[in-house]
């Protein structure tokens, strides 16, 4: 009966050291995974904050290059502004000089538009010549039949 006795308490001491151990390696697990959790959640929170970072860096340049990209357009519209106006002022012919001349020297006209008036008398006579003050097309300082008196009278 000694035996019995001792062999249940040989028994019920090993069902405790087994039951100890069990504890020990149940906690250890779960101590292990809550580390490994919090250490995944940690390096979640650490990407999502980096991407949203990232994500208001990009919108600011974005913004950034917009707002320089409307700014440089306002500045050169003014500057062309400002250039028509002060070639206005000074009898030139603005910036669109070059189109608009290509457009008088292939036609011979005097172009007109709104706010545009392209003229290539430099002498104000009232010709289109640059040369003299009387209303004729030749180069001379004679009076106003002399390019007729060239071509048909031969003097």
């Amino acid at each position: 009966m000694y035996y019995i006795l001792n062999q249940k308490s040989e028994s019920s001491l090993l069902l405790k050291l087994v039951g100890l151990l069990d504890l020990k390696f149940i906690l250890v697990v779960v101590v292990v995974v809550v580390v490994v959790a919090l250490v995944i959640v940690v390096l979640v929170v650490v990407v999502l904050v980096v991407v949203v970072v990232v994500v208001v860096v990009v919108v600011v340049v974005v913004v950034i290059v917009v707002v320089v990209a409307i700014v440089v357009v306002v500045v050169v519209l003014l500057l062309l502004l400002l250039i028509t106006a002060v070639s206005k002022l000074l009898d030139c012919s603005g910036p669109l000089f070059f189109f608009y001349k290509e457009v008088w020297l292939r036609g011979r006209k005097i172009v007109k538009s709104k706010n545009f008036y392209f003229n290539d008398d430099s002498d104000d006579d009232g010709d289109d010549d640059d040369d003299d003050d009387d209303n004729d097309d030749d180069d001379d300082d004679d009076d106003n039949n002399d390019g007729y008196n060239k071509r048909y009278n031969k003097v």
